[in-house]
Formats: C-alpha cells, sequence, structure tokens
C-alpha cells in the first residue's frame, strides 16, 4: 500500500489545515479544524478537493467573524 508523507499531502496549510488522504486505493481530502481553539467538530472528510477547499475557508472566515467561543 502507497503511503503519502504529511509534507507531500497537505493543501492548506493555514488552519484549519486541508489534507490529501489515501485509504483503500482512493483519494479523499481531509479538512483538519483541530486546535486554535475550535470547539466544533474536528475533521471533515470529502471526496471533492474543491468541496473540502471550500469548507476550510467558510471555517476560517466564521472563526475570523465571530471568534472561537461563538464558532
Amino acid at each position: 500500500m502507497e503511503t503519502m508523507s504529511k509534507s507531500n499531502n497537505l493543501i492548506r496549510s493555514t488552519w484549519p489545515k486541508v489534507r490529501v488522504e489515501l485509504k483503500n486505493g482512493k483519494v479523499g481530502y481531509l479538512v483538519d479544524a483541530r486546535g486554535n481553539g475550535w470547539k466544533g467538530q474536528k475533521r471533515f472528510n470529502f471526496r471533492e478537493k474543491a468541496r473540502a477547499l471550500k469548507k476550510a475557508q467558510e471555517m476560517a472566515r466564521r472563526y475570523r467573524e465571530i471568534g472561537a467561543k461563538a464558532a
């Protein structure tokens, strides 16, 4: 089974991070919101890169606008 190193699979390096994941031979995208005081759901999985990036941008925008406690 092919493994991907963390430095090669990072698509978005700012919070929340977006990574490419390979599981069971299929490519997926992980939006990782752990850290920075985020109290909501920590990870989201997507099959499409565009949807993963859109979710990450939405989460970052909400965090900037209303803060960690309200997000």
